[in-house]
């Protein structure tokens, strides 16, 4: 699951201050399954280059590091009470879409969904970490609905200074 740059820079929603070499990191991973609570937070990262002195045969001389700073970052937290249903709206009726595909309900594709928020169990079924340090990844056994809502729901539920995701960012098409 990898965000880049809609545009060549990121401009603060708020200052417009344009920043360059500006990604989205995942930051704080946190599941306490007795509690039924995961906390999942997104970075808003820099790297820039800084100078630093060595001494070589007495003599300071620059050297050039890289170093990454958090500009901003969001974190949502999904419990067994936490979900909001997702909506779709066919013709001009706005139905639950979990709820009319279970009744027997098809979708064309092209109606307008308005993305939830799942639970502390939904997620789950959305985003997947085996282990600590593995990258945060989409469930590949996802349908194509499902996919279109988890990628949906990141773009416009993650906030990085005050403005979703998908605003500014898109996903890296692989």
């Amino acid at each position: 699951m990898k965000l880049i740059l809609k545009n060549s820079n990121y401009v603060h929603p708020v200052t417009g201050e344009i920043f360059n070499n500006v990604f989205v990191s995942e930051g704080e991973f946190s599941d306490i399954p007795l509690l039924q609570k995961l906390k999942i937070s997104l970075w808003l990262c820099q790297t820039y280059t800084d100078v630093k002195f060595n001494n070589i045969e007495g003599v300071l001389q620059p050297v050039e590091i890289e170093k990454v700073r958090v500009l901003d970052a969001d974190i949502l937290e999904f419990t067994s009470k936490s979900e909001i249903p997702t909506y779709v709206t066919i013709g001009s009726e706005t139905k639950d879409l979990f709820a009319h595909l279970d009744a027997g309900g098809t979708l064309e594709g092209t109606e307008p969904i308005e993305v939830g928020y799942p639970n502390y169990t939904s997620i789950q079924k959305y985003l997947l970490k085996d282990d600590i340090g593995d990258e945060l990844v989409f469930n590949p056994t996802l349908d194509t609905l499902g996919l279109k809502i988890a990628k949906e729901f990141i773009l416009t539920r993650w906030k990085l200074n005050g403005e979703p995701l998908g605003v500014q960012f898109k996903f890296e098409e692989l």
